[in-house]
């Protein structure tokens, strides 16, 4: 007897009423010690993921064929880009962490922070001979024959203190000064409360290894293959590190489980009211960088509010809502039938 095949249509509106995502439980970041042949010890940030209740004997909750949204706050560096390795690992026996067993979900970039004039190019340290602090913060010039000075003066002279080197005097206001040092140097009196730039960073994934024990921890990786990220030793704790790393108290990780608008379709219980766990093609209008995801892979809307693709067995269906009155997306969908 001939199959037959037959299509669907309709439509699906954002609705508060619902949780496209769900916020998990993580630990706080922290620092593991990782060994290197080249470099000795270096810190890496580690976050702890979730995992079920005991009853259930804590089985991980992050595991293969679910759908996540990671929202990743970092700090900027002054000077240098950093790059972050995002890795899913498995937790060993004894409840340590498998660094060789991962899946990297994402690498970023993580800009400097720009030049804002918050940085002087040329900053010029001042003080009488015959006094200890330091009194005039001002900008000179290459040829050390121009003094700009900052009106109105900053006032905690505690801020500038430097070891003096005697370099040259100049009259200024009718006064010799001595320049005892020359170096950049960030304004700090106009940071607020001394606060670094962050960045964020939103990204959806889903594992894509059915591991039986799930993922336990995700590592935030500072890839230091660059020259400036491995001239640097440091002590801590009295052990020597090696390169730079993030500083953890800086560090933000938000983690969802992102809803499956598909599922218990044939059931007759799922959002998308298709009657087919299974549609073929779908259009999407929503906001630029709306992020959605297809089969647990993350797309983002573009420039022109949609996004479309057809002839394609879509099985996982989400969308990104974190403030719903910006998130807002309507969805055309087709399936087909086969009896």
């Amino acid at each position: 007897m001939a199959r037959t095949v037959s299509y669907g249509m309709g439509q699906y509106r954002f609705t508060k009423n619902y949780n496209y995502i769900t916020k998990l439980d993580i630990g706080d970041p922290a620092y593991c010690d990782l060994g290197n042949d080249q470099t000795g010890l270096y810190k890496d940030v580690l976050v702890k993921l979730p995992t079920t209740d005991a009853s259930q004997g804590n089985v991980p909750a992050v595991q293969y064929g679910q759908t996540y949204f990671l929202k990743l706050t970092v700090p900027q560096n002054r000077q240098y880009t950093i790059t972050l390795n995002l890795k899913l690992c498995p937790a060993a026996a004894n409840n340590t962490v498998e660094y060789n067993r991962f899946q990297q979900i994402g690498r970023i970039e993580v800009p400097p922070i720009p030049n804002s004039g918050n940085i002087y190019s040329e900053v010029v340290l001042f003080e009488t001979p015959d006094s200890e602090k330091i009194t005039k913060v001002g900008l000179i010039d290459a040829d050390h024959d121009k003094i700009e000075a900052p009106n109105p003066w900053p006032t905690n002279n505690e801020l500038y203190k430097y070891t003096p080197s005697g370099i040259s005097s100049y009259i200024y206001n009718g006064e010799e000064v001595i320049n005892y040092n020359s170096t950049k140097m960030t304004k700090t009196w106009e940071i607020v409360e001394g606060l670094e730039n962050q960045v964020t960073y939103r990204l959806a994934f889903s594992p894509k290894y059915n591991l039986a024990e799930g993922y336990r921890y995700l590592l935030i990786e500072t890839d230091r293959n660059n020259l400036w990220t491995n001239d640097i030793q440091y002590i801590d704790e009295n052990k020597t590190y090696n390169g730079t790393y993030l500083d953890k108290n800086a560090v933000k990780v938000e983690l969802y489980g992102v809803s499956n608008l598909l599922a218990g379709a044939s059931e007759g219980y799922s959002q998308i009211k298709s009657g087919t766990n299974t549609l073929n093609h779908i259009a999407v209008w929503g906001h630029p960088e709306q992020i959605i995801t297809i089969n647990g892979e993350e797309i983002r809307i573009g420039s022109s509010n949609f996004y479309e693709i057809k002839d394609y067995e879509i099985t996982s269906l989400g969308v990104v809502v974190e403030d719903p009155d910006v998130d807002r997306f309507t969805i055309d969908y087709e399936y087909k039938i086969t009896s």
